[in-house]
């Protein structure tokens, strides 16, 4: 995997962790039909897919028709901030790297929210989307390699994939799901 060696972790590794000859692929497409009379684009429901390691994302119009967030810490509940992904180059493709990743390179690259927005401009607009998740038995954990170069022990509890679909599916926790901070938070408030 190209996200393996650019943290320097061996490409078979990478592949053995996240047993890949088990992983999964996932392909949408969605249609959003033209919506002039709309003066402000109106946000859709945040995107699920999370979880997954990748999802690739190709778009037909000049706008993506999407939003990604980040989270603001510091308050008592984490909240989101929402920017717009403004023009891409035709043919662009955006490629969305889920938590596995942000947890196997130790926040490294850190996963956004995503989000659709009603279509404003004049032609319609269709997304196609490409996500590929790991074998469900995978566990989830912060490289070996990584926490030994950057000197700092891992920042996420180490779980199967399974039990993140069922962390996902039951929304027992907010925002990121594999934060031990926000894990500790969530078992004192119980």
């Amino acid at each position: 995997m190209a996200t393996g060696r650019n943290m320097r972790v061996e490409g078979g590794v990478t592949e053995e962790r996240f047993e890949m000859e088990s992983c999964f692929r996932h392909f949408t497409a969605n249609y959003y039909p033209s919506r002039p009379e709309f003066e402000e684009p109106i946000p859709m429901q945040p995107d699920t897919n999370q979880h997954v390691l990748f999802t690739i994302f190709m778009h037909n119009g000049s706008e993506s028709g999407l939003e990604f967030s980040r989270v603001i810490y510091g308050e008592r509940i984490p909240r989101d901030k929402w920017s717009r992904i403004r023009q891409a180059p035709p043919h662009a493709v955006l490629v969305h790297a889920g938590y596995p990743i942000e947890v196997y390179n130790n926040g490294y690259y850190r996963t956004v929210k995503l989000r659709a927005f009603v279509n404003t401009e004049a032609q319609p607009r269709i997304t196609v989307g490409l996500s590929i998740g790991p074998g469900l038995n995978a566990v989830v954990r912060t490289a070996t390699e990584v926490e030994e170069r950057s000197q700092k022990p891992s920042c996420y509890l180490p779980m199967k994939y399974i039990e993140i679909m069922e962390i996902m599916e039951n929304n027992r926790l907010h925002g990121r799901i594999f934060d031990k901070e926000q894990v500790n938070y969530k078992a004192q408030q119980e």
